[in-house]
């Protein structure tokens, strides 16, 4: 979801895809999580016809796997 995003809002190189798979894969959302900020600057329009709905879904996608995460220690 993170990979379509990217790809759709930001325009992301093949290379570039590869690369945010591995901070993914690390943790680290940053280039998804400003489209987050982005769009939460003006929330009415971003969630009518903006990518909120995608953003937002990542970001509980990404608490959920934090969640998961402290559980298992």
């Amino acid at each position: 979801m993170a990979e379509s995003l990217a790809r759709d809002r930001l325009s992301f190189t093949p290379d570039q895809l590869l690369q945010l798979n591995e901070q993914i894969a690390a943790g680290d959302l940053g280039p998804v999580l400003r489209i987050y900020e982005d769009e939460m600057r003006t929330p009415l329009r971003s969630a009518i016809a903006g990518n909120l709905v995608r953003a937002l879904l990542i970001q509980v996608q990404k608490t959920k796997v934090r969640a998961s995460l402290r559980n298992r220690t």
